[in-house]
């Protein structure tokens, strides 16, 4: 990006500086918003004047940026931060999945667990939490990541742009708890 700083930083707000290691995408540059009209949102949208984009990822060594998830689809489980997209993907191959999305939900004892929602095929008539457990598991995905619970929905909340929207779908499963 011409005459814009990237920094990526760890949890603690420190710049990663080893290429190859995810953290949360900073940056700063002419183009940036001065700030936000309620300043009190200001402190947690960035850190030592850059904006924290709410994205995570990686530079290379050539400087490019690799973007490899969003902050808020980090799942926080037992202190061991699970990738949604990560899970989504190995889903997406299940041949009677149309579509996953993976939230976190409560969990009393490691903070939060693995949820998914799942659009079926027309061909799924029905789909159990074990079978879904069981392909992740043959597709060699890690124990912990396999989600703990599941809901089969007809279509998702969307973005106009047709973005799935995750915060509807957590409020949705706040709401079953």
């Amino acid at each position: 990006m011409f005459n814009y700083e990237v920094r990526i930083l760890d949890d603690d707000g420190v710049v990663i500086t080893q290429t190859g290691v995810a953290g949360e995408i900073a940056t700063r540059g002419p183009g940036m918003m001065l700030g936000y009209q309620d300043a009190a949102q200001d402190a947690s949208a960035y850190s030592d004047g850059f904006f924290l984009t709410g994205d995570i990822g990686f530079l290379t060594e050539r400087n490019a940026i690799v973007i490899t998830d969003r902050k808020k689809d980090i799942i926080i489980r037992g202190g061991e931060n699970i990738s949604a997209k990560e899970v989504e993907d190995v889903l997406h191959g299940h041949p009677l999945i149309h579509e996953a999305a993976v939230v976190s939900m409560p969990h009393e004892r490691l903070g939060e667990g693995v949820f998914v929602y799942l659009l079926l095929t027309s061909e799924a008539a029905a789909m159990t939490l074990e079978e879904v457990a069981r392909f992740a598991e043959e597709a060699k995905l890690a124990r912990q990541k396999i989600p703990e619970a599941i809901a089969i929905l007809q279509d998702f909340p969307r973005t106009p742009s047709g973005k799935v929207r995750k915060d509807q779908l957590r409020a949705r499963l706040l709401r079953r708890s």
